[in-house]
């Protein structure tokens, strides 16, 4: 790739991952990863490091108790 390119395509993977694009933005990046393929390597890594994290990390379910004491706590510090 030209320098400077895989450094931005990889921005962009990441924040395609943590859905800061909107539609057409998204559409654009996945045509542009189709035309290089070390950017579609890196696209595939990066998915399947995060497909990883996501089923490993254990998140317990948060009780109702906490989240009224959380939207109290904020209607308290707001009022």
């Amino acid at each position: 790739m030209e320098n400077g390119v895989f450094p931005e395509l990889l921005k962009k993977i990441s924040r395609y991952f943590d859905r800061q694009m909107d539609a057409q933005d998204e559409q654009e990046f996945l045509k542009e990863i189709e035309r290089h393929p070390a950017g579609h390597s890196a696209f595939i890594k990066e998915k399947a490091i995060r497909e990883k994290l996501k089923a490993k990390v254990y998140r317990p379910a948060q009780s109702t108790d906490l989240a009224n004491m959380i939207i109290c706590k904020i209607k308290k510090d707001s009022a």
